[in-house]
């Protein structure tokens, strides 16, 4: 649901003088099989199972914007041979036709317990506009694995394996909009020093339908139906044409502190009505 930018830990890029893939639904499918097997013969360690999620799960995959996101969890802590060789392999497959792609490892006791803080043993991802490749993230914590769990469990697909909801358990409701709202006020701040990427608005759309709905969706999805309870927040609008490459305007627009205001407050009446913080999913 929260999605930010996050800075590489190692960087460790993958070169390539090839144009980054525009590729349709079909084929990103096919590419996420490839990657999965890839992962299975690199691995040398036992995968309790790898799970598709994000855009193309929910079939808002949108050639030449949207990645291909994988959970990948482990019986037990990836092996720093197993890194090398699991990177090397994506890289690979993709080094043909450069891919945008989030692939996160995790562990069957991580996914079994979820704490506000779980551990991602790795994260390989690459992203436009040259979906150069790069580890991102090892043995690091990261609240943002929640929503992916969350997200796994509503409406991941099996690539290999057990499905997510027999791996990862509910995620506490609660701890979700505590995420949403940080990242809300964070956005924010942000938004007095003048710097306001696409991401936000679209974002903020999908937080305050999941705050009033419980439903995860596409940032589209959440976009009409925010501009449905808010016909003038021109900057949802102005966001969806600069995400579709549609440039229009400047997205720090007036309505942007209002359209904040109204995700942060349907998060924090959600939040009084979990009971006690013991909400789950």
């Amino acid at each position: 649901m929260v999605e930010r930018e996050k800075p590489a830990v190692r960087a460790t890029t993958l070169d390539s003088t090839k144009e980054p893939s525009k590729m349709n639904s079909e084929k990103a499918l096919e590419t996420a099989h490839q990657v999965t097997r890839g992962v299975l013969e690199s691995v040398r360690q036992p995968v309790d199972g790898i799970v598709l999620h994000g855009s193309l799960a929910s079939a808002a995959y949108e050639p030449g914007r949207s990645d291909i996101d994988l959970l990948v969890v482990l019986g037990e802590p990836l092996q720093p041979a197993s890194k090398n060789a699991v990177f090397q392999a994506v890289a690979d497959l993709l080094a043909p036709s450069p891919t945008a792609i989030d692939l996160r490892f995790t562990t069957r006791a991580t996914a079994a317990a979820p704490s506000r803080l779980p551990n991602i043993d790795l994260e390989i991802a690459a992203h436009p506009p040259d979906n150069a490749l790069q580890i991102v993230a090892e043995n690091t914590t990261d609240p943002d694995l929640l929503n992916e769990f969350a997200i796994c469990r509503a409406y991941g697909r099996t690539m290999h394996g057990r499905t997510a909801r027999e791996m990862i358990s509910p995620v506490r409701h609660d701890w979700l909009l505590e995420i949403a709202d940080n990242e809300l006020a964070t956005w924010q701040r942000v938004h007095a020093q003048g710097y306001v990427p696409t991401i936000v608005p679209l974002t903020a759309c999908r937080i305050w339908r999941y705050a009033t709905e419980r439903v995860f969706c596409s940032k589209h999805e959440a976009a009409h139906w925010a501009l449905e309870r808010a016909p003038d927040c021109d900057v949802i609008v102005k966001a969806m044409r600069a995400h579709q490459g549609q440039r229009d305007g400047d997205l720090d627009a007036a309505t942007l502190p209002q359209l904040l205001t109204r995700a942060r407050d349907a998060v924090a009446k959600a939040l009084a009505r979990s009971s006690s913080g013991a909400s789950r999913e």
